[in-house]
């Protein structure tokens, strides 16, 4: 047997999942349109998300936040962008955003989205 194979195998079997966790922002930023955009952009009931990787939850200048989210010491990353995604009450509870994206594909092209968004 090739001493190489298992690896091999191990890369052939999490190269998809690694593609999938990447995400693809085209694709986000119609999911964007559809589902975010209404809260985020064209209404005054979230905070425009723009430029937010790296930055703090709640900070956005001229939003009126929730304690909850103000006092979380939260900076957007994938990591978070996603478990807020999915299920803000349980990431940050006591907010008010309403909004879960069970999906986890979907989830990761928003993200893709939100880091190319300016």
């Amino acid at each position: 047997m090739n001493r190489f194979l298992p690896a091999l195998v191990t890369v052939a079997l999490f190269a998809p999942v690694a593609a999938a966790a990447a995400g693809d922002a085209a694709r986000g930023k119609k999911l964007w349109d559809q589902r975010c955009g209404t809260c985020h952009e064209r209404s005054a009931m979230g905070p425009p998300y723009k430029k937010i990787f790296g930055q703090g939850a709640g900070r956005v200048p001229g939003f009126v936040y929730t304690e909850a989210l103000e006092g979380s010491n939260v900076t957007w990353t994938e990591e978070t962008l996603d478990k807020w995604i999915e299920n803000p009450d349980k990431f940050i509870p006591g907010n008010r955003m309403g909004f879960k994206t069970r999906n986890a594909a979907d989830r990761a092209d928003i993200i893709a989205y939100l880091k190319i968004r300016e």
